[in-house]
């Protein structure tokens, strides 16, 4: 499977991502619905983006979550 490393840029998207999420998950909120109808839980979430920068690469599975991070992310800055 193919990995990816992680550049400073997306780093600083990662922290961004985990600011805005926990601050709709300390609100009570423990689960969301992306636009394309995925359930994520915000535990899992959260574990996921603060784990993947000391890990510093993704492959495609995670490249497949991350865009519904990123969708979640876009739907909670636009609120």
């Amino acid at each position: 499977m193919k990995h990816y490393d992680l550049t400073t840029y997306q780093r600083m998207y990662l922290k961004n991502f985990y600011e805005k999420i926990h601050s709709y998950y300390v609100k009570g909120n423990s689960k969301y619905t992306t636009l394309m109808g995925e359930i994520l839980h915000l535990q899992d979430v959260l574990k996921f983006l603060s784990h993947l920068p000391i890990r510093g690469s993704y492959d495609e599975e995670d490249k497949a979550y991350l865009n519904h991070i990123r969708s979640m992310y876009i739907s909670l800055t636009n609120e």
